[in-house]
């Protein structure tokens, strides 16, 4: 269909494919990133329900740098948040539980939904671009045959084939990225709520060991 097709409705067309394989790597990029997180989840949840101290410091020290952020007006020294576990628990129970909630919900989110904006763009620029291919191959097909001496179909059929097909790759390309899209940032939501949940929960359990008279294991 497209051997004798105009260079712009191939350009066109190889526009749509770039964004369909941009699609494509954003779901499999999604996927591995969805399984990394629940993983983190799961060592989160597993750290408190085995009251493993050493696993529990391992996972505050991963996330140091939020407990840091969210508690920029600590009293505490900096230094002295990002070496101590306990320190780290205890300035975020007591000062910015809040706070850090909202950045542990930011930066996973922004992670998981990383490339939503693109999947955007293209769910709303693709059927504008087929549109645009369409158009100027219709507008191809009349102006190859202004200088025949009768326009008939079987002339005109295959351009306008063609010209209509950039549309329907529009079409095809603009669906999967809106599905894909909602899909991501809907699971993105859930996934971002455990993960933020299981973490305060994690921060809590910490602070409440370390208000216990024996705390010696810090």
């Amino acid at each position: 269909m497209l051997e004798n097709s105009d260079l712009l409705i191939r350009a066109v067309l190889a526009i749509l494919v770039l964004q369909s394989v941009y699609i494509w790597y954003a779901v499999i990029k999604f996927i591995f990133t969805v399984r990394r997180v629940n993983t983190e989840c799961d060592d989160l949840n597993n750290a408190i329900a085995a009251m493993d101290i050493g696993g529990i410091r391992a996972q505050l020290q991963r996330f140091a740098h939020l407990l840091v952020r969210a508690n920029g007006q600590s009293t505490a020294p900096r230094q002295d948040l990002e070496a101590s576990p306990q320190a780290l628990a205890e300035a975020s129970a007591a000062n910015a539980n809040h706070v850090l909630f909202d950045e542990v919900w930011g930066e996973v989110y922004d992670d998981l939904t990383r490339n939503c904006p693109g999947l955007s763009t293209i769910a709303a620029t693709a059927p504008f671009i087929g549109l645009f291919g369409t158009v100027w191959g219709i507008l191809h097909a009349f102006s190859s045959v202004r200088a025949a001496e009768a326009i008939t179909f079987s002339a005109l059929a295959p351009a306008i084939g063609e010209a209509l097909f950039a549309t329907m790759a529009g079409l095809f390309v603009a669906i999967p990225a809106v599905v894909a899209n909602n899909a991501l940032a809907t699971r993105s939501q859930r996934l971002a709520r455990r993960f933020t949940q299981a973490f305060t929960g994690l921060v809590t359990e910490v602070a409440r060991l370390g208000r216990q008279p024996v705390h010696s294991d810090w």
